[in-house]
């Protein structure tokens, strides 16, 4: 369960999911096992016998994200406990640790990744040098803004949004600093910005592998995100 919580909250595709959990558990000797994976769950059945009650364990992947690092320590994990290099209770240990461990890349760094992101794209359309420090500088704003309301529970729907908001006030204030820039270029900048990784491996993994229920899930999420950010920049306009 562990695993495939695991492998399903950090960006894995239902199918991948549910042969990774048969994989172990055929590996420890368990017949009669049902997996079934949606959008955010996943549910392991175990029936020993006919004459026997199934067991039964439900658990939520919340919290859903792009980790790959943390999705290959779990492949690590399984893929050693079903060759046996190590033991039920090493495997067990390790498999819990892994949502403790703190990420690859810290808060601050990731912001300014996306920030040289934003000045970049800005920067391969042409921009002038104030178009690319404002853009580098609303790519920034946005995450980090993205980043605290996600802390506060706030559905990412209003993150993007906001967002897009941020994008179009910047576009806005360089336009009267500078009226003969191209100042619309911000925008579309900070729209790839929140759009990146959006439309994942996952859903069209999960869609090709008939797993259709799971990908129209995700699907409809990334649907709804980009909805967010042309509510956003709608709003921005308007106000501007």
């Amino acid at each position: 369960m562990r695993v495939g919580v695991g492998l399903l909250a950090n960006g894995a595709a239902a199918s991948e999911v549910t042969a990774t959990v048969l994989r172990v558990t055929s590996s420890s000797g368990l017949r009669n096992v049902s997996v079934q994976v949606t959008f955010d769950e996943v549910v392991i059945s175990y029936l020993p016998d006919e004459l026997s009650t199934p067991f039964t364990r439900v658990r939520a992947a919340s919290d859903r994200v792009q980790d790959f690092a943390r999705l290959a320590a779990f492949e690590d994990v399984t893929h050693d406990y079903i060759t046996g290099d190590i033991g039920l209770d090493e495997a067990r240990h390790r498999a819990a640790a892994i949502p403790q461990t703190s990420t690859i890349y810290k808060p601050l760094l990731a912001t300014a990744g996306f920030a040289v992101m934003g000045g970049g794209l800005a920067l391969s359309f042409g921009a002038e040098t104030i178009v690319v420090l404002a853009a580098t500088l609303a790519a920034g704003l946005l995450v980090s803004i993205a980043d605290l309301l996600g802390r506060r529970r706030i559905p990412a729907f209003y993150s993007q949004a906001v967002g897009g908001l941020i994008a179009v006030m910047t576009a806005v204030l360089v336009s009267l600093i500078d009226p003969t820039v191209n100042s619309s270029i911000v925008v579309v900048a900070c729209i790839i910005v929140q759009l990146t990784g959006l439309a994942s491996i996952g859903a069209m993994q999960d869609a090709v592998t008939g797993w259709y229920v799971t990908a129209a899930g995700r699907i409809l999420e990334t649907l709804m995100l980009t909805v967010g950010v042309v509510a956003g920049v709608r709003g921005g306009l308007l106000l501007a």
